[in-house]
C-alpha cells in the first residue's frame, strides 16, 4: 500500500457526505464503537470518515436495534501486496467484486465488515 499517496488523498478529498440513515449512523458511531478499526484506518491513510460505500448487511436480529454494515474505502499501491486481517472482530478485506475500469491501476478498494452498531 502506498500510505503517503492515500492519506494525501484522503486529506484533498472533498465529499458531499450522505445524508441517509445509514451513512449518518455510521459517521456518527465508528470511532466510539470500533477505536482499534478507525486507528487502522488512520494508520495508512484512510479516514474513517470518508468510506466510498457503505453497505446496510441486516439487521443482526428483528428484536435488537442493531444493524450490520459493510464500509468501503480506496486504497492506493498494489493490490497484490494488501494483507486481509481482523481487528475487534471485523474483518479488512480486498473488495474483489469491484471492477470499475475507470480506476488507475494503483487503486483498490478494501472492505470493512460486518459492522455492527446500533441504529438510531
Amino acid at each position: 500500500m502506498n500510505i503517503e499517496k492515500t492519506r494525501e488523498y484522503y486529506k484533498g478529498l472533498d465529499i458531499e457526505k450522505c445524508k441517509c440513515r445509514i451513512c449518518l449512523n455510521y459517521l456518527g458511531k465508528i470511532k466510539t464503537a470500533y477505536p482499534k478499526i478507525v486507528e487502522y484506518l488512520n494508520s495508512v491513510g484512510i479516514d474513517a470518515l470518508k468510506p466510498y460505500d457503505i453497505l446496510e448487511l441486516g439487521n443482526v436480529d428483528e428484536n435488537v436495534n442493531e444493524h450490520r454494515l459493510c464500509a468501503a474505502y480506496e486504497v492506493f499501491g498494489n493490490k497484490d501486496t494488501f494483507h486481509s486481517m481482523r481487528i475487534e472482530g471485523i474483518n479488512i478485506e480486498l473488495y474483489e467484486y469491484y471492477t470499475d475500469s475507470s480506476f488507475p491501476t494503483d487503486k483498490f478498494i478494501i472492505e470493512v465488515s460486518p459492522i455492527t452498531l446500533q441504529w438510531e
